[in-house]
């Protein structure tokens, strides 16, 4: 899971990990 799905939207549980969803 180190890929961001929602980028630029809502972040998904997944994405709260990504340091670009941030």
């Amino acid at each position: 899971m180190a890929f961001c799905t929602q980028c630029g939207n809502q972040a998904s549980d997944a994405d709260q990990f990504c340091s670009n969803c941030g």
